[in-house]
């Protein structure tokens, strides 16, 4: 298995962080690179203070390493190099000690609960979480898989799996496909013990196993659960009146969207998305203004009104469709 990780240095700095945490208990990881700070700060506007959570950015500016020191208060990483979220995760996994979870930067809680409930994680799942998904017609694989856009693991069962198994969270590529998605390549071992444990794989559509999914299958083979501790799978589009996952927020700036698909969902998110950058504009680093054309353009590419009341008003028009809480977001 060839495997992409962080920089030894970036390693070695995350380490030395970690050792001076004060509290190492129940840690929510928060991962982000540059120009993403307006969900950084909306995103922990809407967790408690007693929640653990730690940030980890990499690749940012001077200006905004100073804004989250000066805005935020939470304990902070910043790593140099620039990565995708599987070496993140692979990160965590060698340094942590006790039991975390992760929440992505467009993942927003409105129900508090789920953090105390996640954290809750009994000895004999490897998994707590409140999305998953079957893969069944990509993979071939007929297993429920945990989302990772906030899960809860065990570290116990991580270090267990670990002695019998070669390990890594990373996206992995069947042996000789390769794309932007998948961050390794699978070597014949462990394309031979997938085929051997899912016949089915000669079915897949597609040629990889996305972040997290291969330590899930190790898991699941090794007895353990993934725990759903409350089903939000049923809520359309991964948005519900606790929590709502907008996803690809690096990308949704410069998105175009197919409106064959007719996914009022999709022109919220950017909506949304863009409001956020918006309201953050006067306090974000100057960076930011140059990055809001931008976003503005794509809006107008997509046929989106650029009006900040009018999005407003379409926003909050499309929460109330799922009863969330206006207020909440300080919109």
């Amino acid at each position: 298995m060839k495997i992409k990780t962080v920089s030894q240095d970036d390693f070695a700095k995350f380490k030395f962080f970690y050792d001076q945490l004060y509290n190492k208990e129940n840690i929510f990881y928060m991962y982000f690179s540059s120009n993403l700070l307006h969900y950084v700060v909306e995103a922990n506007k809407l967790i408690p203070s007693d929640v653990n959570i730690v940030l980890v950015g990499s690749c940012l500016t001077e200006d905004e390493a100073e804004f989250i020191n000066k805005y935020l208060k939470k304990p902070f990483c910043s790593l140099s190099g620039r990565y995708r979220e599987g070496p993140i995760w692979d990160l965590l996994v060698g340094v942590s000690e006790k039991n975390f979870g992760w929440i992505d930067i467009d993942c927003f809680i409105f129900n508090s609960d789920i953090f105390y409930e996640l954290s809750k994680i009994n000895n004999n799942d490897a998994i707590n979480a409140v999305w998953y998904r079957n893969y069944y017609n990509e993979y071939g694989i007929n297993e429920n898989f945990a989302s990772t856009y906030i899960q809860f693991l065990n570290v116990d069962i991580i270090n267990k799996i670990k002695k019998s198994h070669r390990f890594t969270m990373l996206a992995l590529g069947y042996p000789g496909y390769c794309n932007s998605i998948n961050e390794s390549s699978m070597d014949d071992k462990e394309e031979d013990f997938i085929k051997q444990k899912y016949p089915d794989t000669v079915k897949r559509t597609v040629d990889y196993i996305d972040t997290t999914h291969y330590y899930q299958i190790l898991a699941i083979e090794s007895g353990y659960k993934i725990n759903l501790i409350r089903d939000l799978t049923k809520r359309k589009n991964y948005h519900s009146y606790e929590a709502i996952h907008l996803g690809e927020a690096h990308n949704l700036h410069r998105t175009l969207l197919n409106y064959d698909e007719g996914r009022i969902h999709k022109r919220f998110n950017k909506r949304f998305s863009y409001y956020l950058l918006y309201k953050n504009l006067n306090i974000l680093p100057e960076q930011y203004i140059s990055f809001e054309q931008e976003f503005r353009l794509n809006l107008i590419e997509n046929k989106l009104t650029t009006d900040i009341l009018e999005i407003r008003q379409k926003i909050n028009s499309y929460l109330n469709r799922f009863e969330i809480d206006i207020n909440l977001l300080d919109l």
